[in-house]
């Protein structure tokens, strides 16, 4: 199965350090991803280091809105009600 944010890499084989950032738009809108596989690996990414929704995410999100990829487009759309709650 392919991913558009992680390609075909298997990253469950491997601890990724992300703890120097805040907030990573690509793994909040692979969080958010219909593919449980990607949203248990964006999820497990997301809590190991700590990351948190970014006060200017929405900002951070809408050139994914242009995106010519429509997955992306609705990801992103969703992805900015679920930044809101």
């Amino acid at each position: 199965m392919h991913s558009v944010l992680f390609g075909d890499a298997d990253l469950t084989r491997q601890p990724f350090d992300l703890t120097e950032l805040d907030w990573s738009t690509e793994i909040w809108v692979a969080y958010q991803d219909t593919d449980e596989d990607v949203a248990r690996m964006a999820e497990t990414l997301w809590e190991d280091n700590g990351l948190d929704v970014s006060e200017t995410f929405a900002v951070d999100l809408l050139p994914l809105l242009g995106e010519s990829f429509t997955f992306i487009r609705r990801r992103a759309k969703i992805v900015l009600i679920a930044g809101t709650w």
